[in-house]
């Protein structure tokens, strides 16, 4: 088991990411900016005597900016400088949210019993849809025969072992596990998984950027939920400007929802901190109290259970142990895991779940859901939307 700083030293090797606060929380792209593209040249005459490379992120109405290693300039510092003369940030990196204490202190187990595969809800309305954006979706019996599924495409496929050791990445599975949760509170939603997560659970703000823009150029007024099981903090605590646009462009009868993050902490968690995103943190095992990684404050919106979650999951044969019950990297499809991923799916789910019943919108499902009146209130935590679900 590793460290914080062991596992955030890989993060920055393998993503040519560095640090920018005292807690080592928040991680930036080296040497690089991004801007709205119609701010493209005021930035690079303004950094025209650092500027290495500029170019547009496909598909995002983004640039990105390269700043002269050699410069060692302070991208916290530029984008500050720049900030009244163009929408630009640092190019953040964000993660899953499966619970970490000094690298996977819970990685996903084998359940004792598997959980229950979804069953129709009874009469429904109408279908609801969701995108998920992370690590993709590997085939399973509770998406195989859908329609969606055959739709995803192999460059929204899980990758279990980027660098064949023969050993699960750390996040990898964490889509279909998504999914699968998804699915067990609102069993015919239609799904779009978008692969925007690498493996090891790390993407940029370029990429999340671009993944959301797709979302509004394949026609975001489909959609009802997009479930962000993800996140980052930033070095000032503000949100970037540019990846807040993108998920206002989704429209406002969008629901988006995200992680809390599970740093045990008040500290804003972006996007879940966003005005405009629920923000979900996580309940323990018995869904009555807080779980004791989960981030909260007066951002976080709502909270499900997030700890010893079983849903689907990979087919995976490591090459520890002999294949027995106790084997610790065998996995038979599903998973018994934690974080305030799990969480996030399950108000996702809900929230889809209101639309597929009474036909409503999502903002309008999202604000019933939330209703106070109807669910007890968690300080810090916000709408407690649902006990924990026991596995067959």
């Amino acid at each position: 088991m590793t460290n914080p700083e062991t596992r955030i030293d890989r993060i920055c090797a393998r993503h040519d990411a560095v640090v920018l606060d005292d807690d080592g929380r928040a991680l930036a792209r080296k040497n690089e900016l991004l801007c709205a593209g119609r701010h493209t040249r005021v930035v690079e005459e303004r950094l025209s005597k650092w500027l290495d490379t500029s170019e547009p992120v496909r598909g995002a109405g983004v640039t990105k900016v390269r700043l002269k290693p050699r410069a060692k300039v302070d991208i916290r510092e530029a984008a500050s400088d720049l900030e009244p003369h163009a929408r630009v940030a640092v190019n953040a990196l964000y993660s899953g949210e499966p619970h970490y204490e000094g690298g996977p202190s819970a990685p996903p187990v084998r359940p004792s019993r598997n959980p229950r595969p979804p069953r129709s809800a009874g009469t429904v309305v109408r279908e609801p849809s969701a995108a998920v954006l992370d690590t993709g979706i590997s085939a399973h019996p509770w998406f195989v025969k859908r329609s969606w599924f055959d739709a995803c495409g192999p460059s929204n496929a899980e990758i279990a072992d980027t660098n064949l050791d023969f050993e699960l990445d750390n996040q990898a599975g964490h889509g279909t596990f998504i999914t699968g949760l998804l699915l067990q509170r609102v069993p015919g939603a239609s799904v779009a998984p978008v692969r925007v997560l690498s493996s090891d659970g790390i993407t940029d703000e370029a990429g999340l950027i671009a993944a959301l823009t797709a979302l509004q150029a394949n026609g975001a007024s489909h959609l009802d939920v997009v479930n962000l099981s993800l996140g980052g903090y930033t070095h000032d605590d503000r949100p970037s400007p540019l990846l807040s646009e993108a998920i206002h462009g989704l429209g406002s009868e969008v629901a988006v929802v995200a992680a809390a993050g599970n740093g045990a902490s008040t500290r804003p968690f972006w996007p879940a901190a966003l005005k405009s995103v629920i923000g979900v943190g996580a309940l323990d095992a018995s869904g009555d109290r807080p779980a004791d990684f989960t981030n909260h404050g007066w951002w976080v919106d709502a909270c499900a259970p997030g700890q010893d979650v079983t849903s689907s999951y990979l087919w995976f044969n490591g090459p520890e142990g002999n294949g027995g019950s106790h084997d610790p990297d065998l996995f038979l499809g599903y998973a018994q895991w934690s974080g305030t991923s799990f969480a996030t799916a399950q108000v996702s789910g809900a929230i889809a779940a209101i639309c597929a019943k009474s036909g409503t919108d999502a903002a309008t499902a999202a604000q019933q859901l939330l209703d106070p009146s109807k669910h007890p209130y968690v300080r810090d935590l916000g709408i407690a939307v649902f006990k924990a679900r026991r596995a067959r």
